[in-house]
């Protein structure tokens, strides 16, 4: 997904490297760094519903407990600077194609 300059996904805390964990973890994902990450970085209940978003055509909602636990299987639908977010905290996180992960706070 290409965006501007002065887009709104503006992250402020860099994370791990999402491709490295993906090789490093693919039995548990949900025990690996970048688990915790999101996890930590949400701050929202288990159950609550988030929305990964691909290439702007594809968004797909799932608890965000389920997401973390099968992350890599999300970013199997495409890896170009795919987002999750979560509209009640509106917290957000980017992932670059590069295994760039990073999280934000829409204001």
């Amino acid at each position: 997904m290409l965006l501007p300059a002065n887009h709104w996904l503006a992250p402020t805390i860099e994370g791990p490297n999402w491709l490295t964990q993906n090789r490093e973890t693919p039995i548990r994902p949900d025990s690996s760094k970048v688990g915790a990450f999101l996890s930590n970085g949400f701050r929202t209940s288990q159950s609550e519903r988030v929305y990964f978003v691909l290439m702007r055509e594809h968004i797909y909602s799932a608890p965000m407990d389920l997401f973390v636990r099968y992350w890599p299987d999300f970013l199997l639908l495409g890896d170009e600077n795919a987002f999750l977010y979560c509209p009640d905290s509106k917290v957000f996180a980017r992932f670059g194609p590069n295994g760039q992960l990073s999280l934000g706070h829409v204001e």
